[in-house]
C-alpha cells in the first residue's frame, strides 16, 4: 500500500502534517476532508534509498561515524539555530536543508543532511527523515520537530532545540571544568612520582650505598618503593588496565551503576553537585518538550534516557506509571522520595497554575546557578589541595634521600 504525506488545516485553521498508508491519493483525499480537514498538500512518499550515499538507519539500529568525524553536539546546535533562522524567514525547509549542507564542512554530516533532503524532498516529513539517522539526531531532537511540524511552528521550536543544546553544553563545560584540574594535576603527580623513583632514586641509592653511608627510615622507604616500582613496572601497568577496564564493565551493568550511583550520592560536595547536574537536565529537558506541546508521557520516557543515574532513571519510570495511571507529576515524585524537595514543589505549582513549563525552566536555571557556584567553590578548594598533594609528594622523596647525605656531611666534618 502506497504511503503519503498530508498538509492540512483543521476547523481552526491550524496546519497539520503527518504520513499515513491509504489506496490511492483521491482516497487519502476523501477520507480526510470527511474528518473536517481542510486538505492543502498531498504527495506520495518515493523510496530514495536507492539514491542514498549514506548507510540507511532504521529504529534499533546505528549510523556509524568515523570516530575523528563525529556529529557533536555543538555541529548540532549550530545547524539547529541556523534552521531555525532560515524557516523564521520563510525559506522552504529543502532549500534551507541544501544551504546547511554547502556550509557544513564535516563529511559524515554533510552526507547525513543530503539523505535527509532527498528523503524530504520524496515526501517524508523532516522528524520522520532525522529519525532513520538516529545516531545523530536522537529521540529528544525529533519528537521536538515532529511537535513542530505539527503544530506549524516549527522555527520556534527548532530555536528552543538550539537554546536546549546550547545550555546542555555548557552545563557540560562546568562539569568538566569540576573534574579535569584535579585529574590533570594527579596524573602529573603520578608521572613525576615515577620517574623520580625509577630514574633519580636509583642514582641517589647508589651513590649512597658506595658511601656506606646508614639509610634513615625515610629513606629506606623510598628506596624500597623504587625497588617494587622497577622490578613489577609491567605487572603495575597491567594490573591498572585490568581494573579501569573491570570498573567500566561494572558501570556498564545496571546493577553496578546503580551501586555506583548511590556511592557518589553519598560523597560530600560531588554527591550534591551530581545530583543538582541531573535536575538541571532534567528541568530543561522537560521543559523544553512541554512548551512544544510533546505530550507528558512521552517527554517522560525520553528523558529517562536522557538522565545518565539509573537511580533517577528508575525514578522517572515510577513517576511515568504512576503519571499513567492518573497521578500527578509532583505526587508521583514525592512518592519516589529521590528527587529534591525544591524541584517536586515547583513542579507541583507549575500543575496548580497551569504553567509546569516555565516552572521547568526556572527550575534548570536554579539548578544550572547552582552547579557554577558549586564548581567555583569547589575548584577555589582543589586548586590549593591539589599543589599541597604534589608539594608533599615531591619534597618527600627529596627529602628522603637528601637526609643520608646531610648525615654524611656531618660525619665527615667530624
Amino acid at each position: 500500500m502506497p504511503n503519503f504525506f498530508y498538509r492540512v488545516r483543521d476547523a481552526k485553521g491550524k496546519l497539520v502534517t503527518g504520513t499515513t498508508d491509504a489506496v490511492s491519493l483521491l482516497v487519502l483525499k476523501n477520507d480526510l476532508r470527511n474528518k473536517g480537514f481542510l486538505v492543502v498538500e498531498i504527495k506520495e512518499i518515493k523510496d530514495v534509498s536507492k539514491d542514498v550515499k549514506v548507510d540507511k538507519v532504521e529504529k534499533g539500529s546505528s549510523f556509524t561515524l568515523p570516530i575523528f568525524n563525529r556529529v557533536t553536539q555543538k555541529d548540532l546546535a549550530i545547524f539547529s539555530r541556523q534552521f531555525a533562522t532560515l524557516v523564521a524567514a520563510g525559506v522552504p525547509i529543502a532549500r534551507t536543508l541544501n544551504t546547511l549542507k554547502s556550509q557544513t564542512r564535516k563529511k559524515v554530516f554533510k552526507e547525513v543532511i543530503d539523505d535527509v533532503l532527498k528523503r524530504v524532498e520524496g515526501g517524508e516529513s523532516l522528524a520522520r527523515a532525522l529519525e532513520r539517522h538516529n545516531n545523530v539526531f536522537n529521540k529528544l531532537y525529533t519528537s521536538l520537530v515532529r511537535a513542530g511540524e505539527t503544530s506549524g511552528s516549527l522555527d520556534v521550536i527548532l530555536a528552543r532545540v538550539a537554546t536546549y543544546l546550547e545550555k546542555e553544553m555548557a552545563l557540560r563545560n562546568q562539569v568538566k571544568q569540576a573534574v579535569s584540574y584535579p585529574i590533570f594535576v594527579l596524573t602529573i603527580a603520578l608521572a613525576l612520582s615515577a620517574f623520580l623513583l625509577m630514574f633519580i632514586v636509583p642514582m641517589f641509592a647508589g651513590f649512597l650505598t658506595g658511601m656506606g653511608a646508614k639509610l634513615p627510615l625515610m629513606t629506606t622507604i623510598v628506596v624500597n618503593a623504587s625497588q617494587f616500582l622497577i622490578h613489577n613496572f609491567i605487572w603495575i601497568v597491567l594490573i591498572i588496565i585490568a581494573g579501569v577496564f573491570l570498573f567500566a564493565r561494572f558501570l556498564s551493568n545496571p546493577v553496578g551503576r546503580e551501586m555506583f550511583d548511590l556511592v557518589v550520592f553519598r560523597l560530600p560536595i560531588f554527591g550534591p553537585l551530581y545530583m543538582k547536574i541531573e535536575c538541571s537536565r532534567f528541568a530543561r529537558t522537560f521543559g523544553s518538550m512541554t512548551r512544544s506541546g510533546v505530550p507528558i508521557l512521552t517527554s517522560l520516557e525520553i528523558i529517562e534516557d536522557v538522565l545518565m543515574s539509573v537511580v533517577l532513571k528508575k525514578g522517572i519510570r515510577f513517576v511515568h506509571d504512576a503519571v499513567k495511571r492518573g497521578q500527578t507529576i509532583a505526587d508521583s515524585m514525592r512518592k519516589t522520595d529521590k528527587f529534591p524537595m525544591v524541584l517536586v514543589e515547583m513542579i507541583a505549582i507549575g500543575e496548580e497554575t497551569g504553567h509546569l513549563d516555565e516552572m521547568l525552566d526556572k527550575s534548570a536555571d536554579y539548578y544550572d546557578d547552582e552547579v557554577e557556584t558549586t564548581v567555583k567553590a569547589l575548584s577555589s578548594m582543589l586548586e590549593p589541595a591539589m599543589i599541597v598533594i604534589i608539594g608533599g609528594i615531591v619534597g618527600f622523596i627529596v627529602i628522603a634521600m637528601y637526609l643520608p647525605i646531610f648525615s654524611l656531611y656531618q660525619a665527615i666534618a667530624k
